[in-house]
């Protein structure tokens, strides 16, 4: 049962970047969100961190779901999502799937499309509850097709982030 629920405003996503990458996104932080806009075909890796309690009320807690509420406008996909603990890799890839379990799915679908809400391409289950030892945080690859262009571009947008947790069971 959930007793914990932490969100973070999407304005604290950042890039990974690489300064001498020429298709790099024009990265905004603005009052709603995050938004990246892409002129050229390329992927890139964005992180969020999620507020995480670790010890509450002298217990220790374990993170059951996380959502990422996101959209992608133009020809884009959010292709792989990754969730960490510290440095630690908890979940594996995402690689389609719409069932929201983190676990490698059969190549050929990725998600696309509007999610600011808590829906099936913005919630994701783990298999087994996470007993958290660090700081959580979100990773996650988009990749824009080969046709954007300045007048193509392809948009990015996250307005915010979450986990659900419960104390570790005695």
């Amino acid at each position: 049962m959930v007793s914990s629920a932490s969100w973070t405003h999407g304005n604290s996503t950042v890039p990974e970047i690489d300064d001498w990458w020429p298709d790099n996104p024009i990265c905004r932080h603005r009052g709603w969100g995050f938004q990246a806009i892409f002129i050229g075909g390329s992927a890139r890796w964005f992180h969020i961190p999620l507020p995480t309690p670790v010890i509450q009320n002298e217990e220790r807690y374990r993170l059951t779901k996380f959502f990422l509420l996101w959209g992608i406008e133009g020809d884009g996909v959010l292709g792989r999502v990754h969730l960490f603990d510290g440095p630690y890799l908890v979940s594996t890839t995402i690689e389609g799937g719409r069932d929201g379990y983190l676990r490698v799915q059969p190549y050929g679908y990725q998600y696309q499309g509007v999610h600011h809400q808590i829906d099936s391409e913005s919630e994701f289950h783990i298999e087994a509850p996470h007993n958290v030892a660090f700081g959580m945080g979100i990773s996650f690859l988009v990749g824009v097709g080969e046709r954007t262009t300045r007048e193509r571009p392809v948009f990015l947008t996250i307005s915010t982030a979450g986990a659900d947790y419960e104390p570790i069971p005695s």
